[in-house]
């Protein structure tokens, strides 16, 4: 009876808006309140009367301004009543603004001229569709000139040595001419495809565009480069504490200056600067400088040092990236503490003198700085094409020589990376769940964050193959991936952009896996636009031109339901994909509500092959809890012939998240 009553008057509370909205339709703008203004929320006063077993609501009146006030007196709401004073921001923190708040973002960014740098594969499709539905002007950039996506963009450039990222300085001298010779003026530059992150940080510096340094960008590409650089960050040892807070409220640790310093700072206003930033300290704390910290800790005042960012000095590669060291915060815990031992290999040569030179450890044998058992990865990887675990140095001087002979040059396997070398990284493994955690990032403080869960990968290989959102994860655990996520980026230089972080929950806290300085992909950005409300591909967007996302909390939306989905592969569904779980049938499927469908591949992409990326991900949605959703994509697997155990066990994959 609650829940009908509840029902009934939701119902007709909508209809009330629906009314209210269908007139102003019919007044000009002025009468709305302005351009682009819209009533998005009403207050309604119901009577319920009762004829016989008959129950009809009466409505009494609408309130379209005292609701807010009225909605933001409890505490669970995510704000006390003095909050809503605060002004637009405070006011943010309550969910039932999600609506408006994002509604008027995206009336900021209409008519917004965007650079984009790669236009990606199948998988990338629906940016085009978006950008138009966000009225935005999209400016492309790409190396095929027949890319199906130069025909959805307002202006488009070829460049067909684009995937030749030796010569990223002499494509960004290009680009900057193509638009300086078109009278083209980008508001923002932004990429969603891995291969161009570097290029496009290059132009957003050479316009003085917002977007992340060109030498963070290359210390999050760099695999081992993200690591030993976190590594090489250095906590104060002073006793001085500073108790930060996010804007969540929530207190963010302690950060750690030495008295000396601290008071030399506050002579130049800033560390009184990041005190005072009245719960925007994450922002300051981006801000706030601290190399001399640096510089004085490895015993060279007045200059900066860095991590190599290759075992050989012979990479062209990374001599490219030279050396840097980003302004970064003195966070708790320190940064490094996420970063996992590992080694730059460019030949056979760098790990047997590695094995050589190193001890045993407590575990395994090891391998320089790395125990085995270790992950061998392409150093500019994509996908986790050619990942493997190694349980030695024999197997992994095997499985080196391996990529070296199938994947030498871009041609070999476009879209993966092999445009930058096909380099590796030996990392030590460690165990626990696998996650990823997808940050918004606006000067360097934490605007939105999502996480979720992966099922185990398919031995040998790591391809992905089971995943749910949100996390299983308790508050606390959700809170610290959160933590270090941010944290990571913080520490690499990463301040402004949307990121996608991979990262394992372990018996001793959080590890690192890699940095992703770009958009989440797969179906992130469907499942996270569901269940939360938030598109983080306008997000990217509207970082790139300088708009602050505003969302109602950074860490704690409501997920309205569960998603659950698994990877279907072509090595181990061929025979489904061209039958009972064809492209088109799971479109329709997709149409119908039963399923969601993202395709990640075309359809003519059916090869199987050693390597191997996901060809689509097949996920359902429940409105009340996890269990329900994997159970019923169990289901709806096996009717479709998914569900191939041994070989491609689903019911394993998903049993990892009870």
């Amino acid at each position: 009876m609650a829940t009908s009553l509840r029902r009934l008057a939701t119902d007709t509370a909508l209809s009330c808006l629906c009314v209210v909205m269908e007139t102003e339709s019919s007044m000009s703008a002025e009468l709305r309140g302005g351009a682009g203004a819209q009533t998005d929320m009403i207050g309604v006063d119901l009577l319920f009367t009762m004829d016989g077993y008959i129950i009809s609501p009466v409505v009494l009146g609408l309130h379209p301004s005292l609701c807010l006030r009225s909605s933001f007196s409890d505490r669970g709401m995510g704000m006390e009543m003095e909050g809503c004073d605060s002004g637009i921001e405070g006011w943010s923190r309550g969910t039932l603004l999600l609506t408006p708040l994002t509604r008027s973002q995206y009336y900021l960014m209409q008519g917004k001229t965007v650079l984009v740098v790669g236009a990606g594969g199948h998988s990338k499709k629906f940016i085009w569709g978006a950008a138009k539905k966000y009225k935005l002007k999209i400016l492309l950039v790409d190396c095929d000139p027949a890319h199906f996506a130069s025909q959805l963009v307002d202006h488009f450039l070829p460049l067909p040595d684009l995937p030749d990222h030796r010569r990223d300085d002499q494509h960004c001298s290009r680009i900057c001419d193509w638009l300086l010779s078109s009278g083209l003026r980008p508001d923002g530059c932004v990429c969603f495809w891995d291969d161009c992150v570097v290029l496009t940080s290059l132009v957003c510096d050479r316009l003085g565009l917002r977007g992340p340094p060109p030498e963070a960008i290359r210390i999050a590409k760099e695999k081992s480069r993200t690591h030993r650089h976190l590594q090489g960050l250095l906590k104060s040892t002073g006793t001085n504490l500073i108790s930060v807070e996010q804007p969540s409220g929530q207190a963010d640790g302690l950060v750690e200056f030495r008295e000396g310093e601290r008071r030399g700072r506050q002579q130049n206003g800033v560390v009184n600067g990041m005190v005072n930033m009245e719960g925007d300290s994450m922002r300051a704390m981006a801000d706030f400088d601290r190399g001399d910290l640096f510089n004085e800790a490895m015993g060279k005042p007045g200059t900066t040092t860095s991590t190599s960012s290759s075992a050989s000095a012979s990479s062209s590669f990374s001599q490219s990236f030279g050396t840097f060291r980003p302004s970064a915060p003195l966070l708790s815990p320190s940064p490094s503490s996420y970063a996992v031992p590992c080694i730059h290999v460019e030949s056979a040569l760098d790990l047997e003198k590695a094995a050589s030179g190193g001890v045993g450890g407590l575990g395994g044998a090891s391998v320089g700085v790395v125990r085995f058992p270790a992950i061998m990865k392409l150093e500019y990887g994509a996908g986790a094409v050619g990942v493997r675990k190694v349980g030695s140095l024999e197997e992994s001087l095997a499985h080196f020589e391996r990529i070296g002979g199938d994947l030498r040059e871009e041609t070999d396997y476009p879209g993966i990376g092999l445009g930058w070398g096909n380099a590796m990284t030996l990392m030590e493994y460690v165990g626990g769940t696998e996650h990823d955690v997808d940050v918004v990032l606006f000067e360097g403080r934490l605007e939105g964050a999502f996480v979720s869960d992966n099922g185990p990968t398919r031995a040998p290989a790591f391809t992905e193959t089971a995943s749910q959102m949100p996390s299983g994860l308790a508050p606390e655990k959700r809170a610290q991936l959160i933590r270090a996520a941010h944290h990571a980026c913080l520490g690499c230089g990463l301040q402004d952009g949307v990121f996608n972080v991979e990262m394992k929950m372990t018996e001793v806290g959080p590890r690192l896996i890699e940095i992703n300085a770009r958009m989440g992909g797969f179906y992130l950005r469907d499942w996270i636009r569901q269940l939360y409300g938030v598109d983080i591909l306008m997000a990217a967007f509207m970082v790139s031109c300088g708009l602050r996302p505003c969302l109602p909390s950074a860490t704690a939306l409501p997920a309205r339901g569960h998603f659950a989905g698994v990877m279907v592969v072509v090595s181990q569904h061929l025979q489904a994909l061209r039958s009972t779980a064809s492209p088109e049938r799971l479109r329709g499927l997709h149409q119908e509500g039963a399923l969601w469908l993202n395709e990640l591949a075309e359809e003519d992409e059916l090869i199987s092959g050693e390597y191997e990326e996901p060809f689509c991900n097949v996920g359902v949605r429940d409105a009340h809890n996890a269990a329900n959703a994997r159970q019923r994509l169990l289901a709806l697997c096996q009717g479709l012939g998914l569900h191939c155990p041994p070989r491609y066990d689903l019911g394993y994959f998903l049993s990892h998240f009870n």
